[in-house]
């Protein structure tokens, strides 16, 4: 048990590297999967029904930082400092529902300018009838504008991106491994490798599903107060 147990703390010593190239590339994996689901249902939107909508709510809000922010964020926030914030409500089969999606690259850095948010607001106003395209299969999952905008979700090259930054990680990692490869040192490896995947994984999908839900909320109040 002992053995395991040095074994293992020598693994995580010199495998470090590897194992943030594996963070790196499961993340990496998970962006990329995204852009590619925008991009298909971008196409597919093209073939959707359509339904008469309303703009209910239209906000530009500049990206906040708080006095602790790190560098990261700053970055961030230097790169995409506004956000054209817009909700409609349209029907379907009698059923209100209400969407927030202009187009499926909304995500992308270049529609957070303050030139690109003022040119969302001034296009959809509140009040202003527009035609609103929804999933026969979802109708609450909807966008106003169909097919793919521009080159199309940045997710998929940023993806891209990551998933090469990952590799040099790995790469760096396997060349300054030190220890011997026997069967229990590669099942150790093996094993810790696909925990740091498996948490990775855990926390970006709840992060996706606590958008989704701040989302439904949203789409719920807005049903309670219609």
């Amino acid at each position: 048990m002992m053995d395991i147990l040095v074994l293992t703390a020598k693994v995580v010593q010199d495998g470090l590297p590897i194992f943030i190239g594996t963070s790196i590339a499961v993340f990496a994996v998970f962006i990329w999967r995204l852009g590619r689901r925008d991009n298909a249902m971008a196409r597919a939107s093209l073939d959707w029904p359509q339904a008469a909508g309303k703009i209910v709510s239209m906000s530009v809000v500049k990206t906040a930082l708080s006095a602790h922010a790190s560098k990261n964020e700053r970055e961030l926030a230097a790169a995409m400092p506004f956000d054209a914030s817009v909700h409609y409500e349209y029907q379907v089969a009698g059923r209100t529902c209400f969407g927030s999606r202009v187009t499926f690259s909304d995500g992308n850095m270049e529609n957070h300018s303050a030139e690109a948010a003022a040119k969302t607001a001034a296009e959809y106003p509140v009040g202003k009838m527009v035609a609103v395209h929804y999933d026969p299969a979802d109708p609450n999952n909807s966008t106003l504008v169909a097919g793919i905008v521009g080159r199309g979700s940045n997710a998929t090259r940023g993806g891209i991106a990551f998933m090469c930054f990952g590799v040099v990680w790995i790469g760096f990692g396997v060349k300054s491994w030190d220890i011997p490869l026997t069967a229990e040192s590669i099942s150790v490896l093996a094993a810790l490798l696909a925990v740091v995947a498996c948490c990775v994984w855990a926390i970006v999908h709840k992060v996706r599903e606590a958008i989704r839900q701040s989302k439904r909320e949203f789409a719920a109040s807005r049903a309670g107060a219609a």
